[in-house]
Order: structure tokens, then sequence, then C-alpha cells
């Protein structure tokens, strides 16, 4: 199978899009898929650890892709790559495929279910995106059942064109640092955007951060930083809040290691990838009562409210006094990572495509 993909994600700053795009594209090649990328803008990407990216680049300017795209249905995908099996649109961008399978990853629907969280111009550009894939691809990929639901409910696709496909579990690298901060600490890791809760979870880290000595190191970056530092000042945490912005795989794998606990409050997530980062390394995991959580944890996480500063603080506390309770936890999460395989991810996609290519 010769499969494209949108591998564009790979050279912007870590996202769980860009680690998705990444692996699969490692895992499909290691199966034995030849991928093309298609990048945007004239840039050539490379996966971590120096392997290059066959790709081309995409010249249709931006502003004009969904004129392009959605309405003159040209250029076609084969224009960029030649001739191709199927194409993965992996953030949200479809264009035109002429004999290939098209097809889309959606690894959420925030626009669409939790519009608030979005400044309008942010989210008229991705509601039109997802809408677009839903219309032009032949197969629907989520990472979620949750997900699958959301698309079915909001009338954007049948069940019968919707495949879940879970991504596999994180692989942090063998080498490189792994030391921790000094001193015990909680760990977060989230862009730093409305829908993540993070001011909220600021708060709660405040209540209970009478009956505790750590920190709360905030790994991340984006637009909510401001109002992230004001929640910690005005609750008297400011000088108990780090803010470490981005860091290197390898660094965050330090920093997993070392944390008492991963905290995740977020309002809305189609996976969770974190959560699963940190089960993967034996961090215990206190997360958000949130569909994807759920069905992702599986049990393995404690969850708590996202909207009651007291009940999440109550388990933060909780956990923090039980010891016995954190080794469980840490225990069930690392048997739950044995359910995410990367083989099984490319497994998915390509059978994913090979039922719509027999639909057809």
């Amino acid at each position: 199978m010769r499969l494209g993909l949108d591998v564009t994600p790979l050279l912007r700053p870590r996202t769980g899009i860009g680690v998705f795009t990444a692996m699969l594209v490692r895992h499909a090649e290691q199966a034995g898929t030849e991928v093309a990328g298609l990048v945007s803008p004239f840039r050539r990407g490379r996966l971590p650890g120096g392997n290059a990216v066959r790709s081309a680049p995409c010249w249709v300017p931006g502003p004009l892709a969904g004129l392009c795209f959605d309405y003159l249905g040209w250029p076609t995908v084969e224009t960029f790559l030649g001739p191709l099996d199927a194409y993965l649109a992996t953030n949200f961008i479809l264009p035109p495929c002429r004999d290939a399978v098209g097809a889309a990853y959606l690894h959420d629907l925030g626009p669409l279910v939790m519009p608030q969280h979005y400044r309008a111009r942010q989210r008229a550009r991705f509601e039109r995106r997802i809408r677009s894939c839903c219309r032009s691809a032949r197969v629907l990929m989520t990472p979620t059942r949750a997900v699958a639901d959301e698309l079915i409910d909001l009338g954007l696709a049948p069940r019968e064109r919707i495949v879940v496909v879970p991504p596999g579990c994180p692989q942090p690298p063998l080498e490189g640092p792994r030391s921790p901060p000094s001193g015990r600490y909680l760990l977060s890791v989230a862009n730093f955007e409305r829908r993540k809760n993070l001011p909220f979870l600021v708060r709660a880290f405040a209540r209970a951060a009478r009956s505790l000595s750590h920190e709360l190191l905030l790994v991340g970056a984006g637009p909510c930083r401001d109002e992230i530092l004001g929640a910690a000042a005005q609750a008297g945490v400011r000088n108990r809040v780090r803010l470490v912005g981005q860091v290197a795989p390898e660094q965050l794998r330090g920093l997993y290691a070392g944390a008492d606990l991963m905290l995740t409050a977020s309002g809305y997530e189609g996976f969770g990838l974190p959560v699963l980062e940190a089960m993967a390394l034996s961090c215990p995991v206190l997360a958000s009562d949130i569909p994807a959580h759920r069905e992702v944890a599986d049990g393995a996480a404690r969850l708590a409210p996202g909207n009651d500063e007291e009940a999440f603080a109550h388990a933060l506390l909780e956990l923090m006094r039980d010891a016995d309770a954190r080794d469980d936890l840490a225990r069930r999460g690392t048997e739950r990572c044995a359910d995410f395989s990367w083989k099984a991810t490319v497994r998915g996609v390509r059978s994913a495509i090979e039922q719509a290519q027999a639909r057809t």
C-alpha cells in the first residue's frame, strides 16, 4: 500500500497530533507501507531521531485551500504525491483525491462540542475543516468511541463510515536524561488553551496545597498563559506553580518519572494522550471525569469532576495521603498500556482503508 499523509504536524511544537503523525509514519513504514508526506508550507519534515520523511510541498496557499479543495475540487492529492492507494488527513485538511481513498483521522471535535472554548475565527476555521472532511472522506477514523458517538450525534456521518482506531501507547526514548527536578511535585502536561481548564486546576491545587509540600509543574505553552498565572496569584500559590514550557521528549520522560501524580482537568478531549504517557511510565493519574478519560483509562486512573474545585482537591488529597492507592494506580496504568500498540494502530488504519475500498 502506498499511503499519503499530511505530515505538517511534525514541523510544529509538540502536540498530540504531532506525536500521532510521527509514530504512524514510523510504524507504517516498519510494517511495509510506503508513506508519502504532504507538507504545507514549503518545508521538509523530519521524524524524531533524524529520519527524513519523504515529502512534497503543497503549493496551495492556506487561505485558498477551502476554495480550491472544497469548491473547485482541484488540485488533487495525486498532483503533489503521485499515484496513491489512500490519503489520510491527520490535521483536518483533506485535498480532493482522484483515485486514492480519501480518509480523515478526526482527533477531536472540540470546536463543535465546546465552541465556547474557541475564539470565533478559530472556531469557524476548524468547524469548516471538520465538516469538509466529513463530506469528502470515504472513511472517518476516530481515536475513541466517544468521538465516534459525537460524529453520529451531530449528524456529521453515519456509523458505517466511522472506524475507531486508537493510537498506540507512547514510547519514551530509552536514552537521554531522566533526572527529575529536585523536590516533590505534581505534573500537568497540556497546551495552554481554554478547554484544558488549567486555571481550574491551579485553583483546585491551591485548595489542596495547604496540606501538601508539592509544587505544580505545568508543561506546555499557549494563549492562556497569563490567565493561568493570574489564577495562581489570586489563589496565593504563585510561588508554587511553575510553568515549564515545551520540553524535549527525554525531558518529559524525566518529569513523568519523578512526579508523584499527573493531573489533568481538561473539559474536553478526543483521547487525552498525557494520560497514556503517564501510565506508560508508572505515574499515577488524577483526571477529569469526561468520556475520553473514562474510555482511555478504563479504571486505571482516578477520576474527579472537572467543574468542582472542592471535589477535585479532595480527590487529590486522598491520593497524596494514600501511597498504596497511588501504587495501585501506577500498576493498573502500566497494565492498561498493554492494550494500546502502534502495530494495532497501523493495522486499524489499513483495515479501515481496505473496507472503504471494498465498498466502491
